[in-house]
Formats: structure tokens, sequence, C-alpha cells
């Protein structure tokens, strides 16, 4: 059944008038063109009729903590909260495979993060490092050096001797499977 123009006309301004955001419904394609430091980006839509451009828009994508500082170029998704045009947010950014670079920075801020699954801690610059003990000796006119490792047994004296270290502390915050 066909409806005559002027109903049809009628239903889309009913439509219209009861979802006046329905244009910004669903995800859309943009690219970036600028990135600040804090991670919010200036885009510009892939397609004619979309809102573009937009800067400072905010990343939202899905893992608390997270955010990128995406490469200038690359393609992310982009949704409408509420249907308002003022309130975009970026969801995610399309696959490294299709990228146009790796992202400048990846960032995770969480009170603890897991890398791999749960392990020993990853050491840090600063964390301590655990050096053993040396002990030196003078027989006779000359040194002789006993070191024992961290957690290990003396080793026999010598007059040369190799050193190790062992990391004894890393990061409260980060481990690693």
């Amino acid at each position: 059944m066909t409806f005559p123009a002027t109903v049809q006309k009628n239903l889309a301004t009913i439509v219209d008038r009861q979802s006046p955001g329905r244009a910004l419904l669903g995800t859309f394609t943009y690219r970036v063109d600028a990135v600040t430091p804090e991670g919010r980006c200036t885009i510009s839509a892939v397609e004619e009729d979309m809102p573009s451009p937009i800067s400072l828009v905010d990343q939202w994508p899905g893992i608390g903590g997270a955010a990128e500082l995406p490469a200038v170029g690359s393609l992310c998704l982009v949704v409408f909260r509420d249907m308002k045009k003022d309130r975009p947010a970026i969801i995610g950014f399309q696959p490294l495979r299709l990228t146009a670079g790796k992202p400048t920075e990846t960032r995770i801020d969480a009170t603890t993060i897991k890398l791999a699954g749960t392990g020993p801690a990853v050491a840090r610059v600063g964390d301590t490092a655990g050096g053993g003990v040396l002990a030196v000796a003078m027989v006779g006119p000359a040194p002789m050096f006993t070191y024992t490792p961290p957690g290990g047994t003396p080793g026999i004296p010598s007059a040369t001797v190799t050193l190790s270290s062992v990391i004894t502390s890393g990061s409260s915050k980060v481990t690693s499977g």
C-alpha cells in the first residue's frame, strides 16, 4: 500500500517532533584531526551530513581509567549522548592493522594493573635491588673477596668477584604474569 505524499510528510513531521535527535542515533565514523595532551580530540566527520569539525571530544573507551593519544588521521567511532550534537563521545578507535599509525601513548590509571595475569611486581626505576654481601679480607698484601649473592651461599674467596643483584621490591600497582 502506498500512502499519499501528504500523509508521508505528516508522518515524518510527527516522528521528527517526537525524536528531534534521531539523526544522531547510532555510531558514526570520524577522523582525528588533533589531540590535546589530556587525550581530548578534535575530529572531522567522514560523512558530509554529520556535525563537523568538533573540538575537545572526550574518550569513553569502555574501560574505566583507560585513554589513548591516537595518531592524527586515525579513525574513531563516535556516539552522541542523549542524541544531542553538543554531547559527542569517542567510544573506540580503529584496530592497529587498519590505522594511520600507532597511538602516541596509551594510558591506564587504576589502583592495581595486572599485565598478562597475576604475577610478580613489575620493577621500576628507583626500586630497591638486593646486591648481596661483599666481604674483603687481607691475605698478606692482597685483598681476597668473598661474595654472597642475595639469598645464596658465600662463594669461594678470590682476588676478583662477579657481582649480581636481585630486584627486591617492585611496583605496588603493576604486576605481570
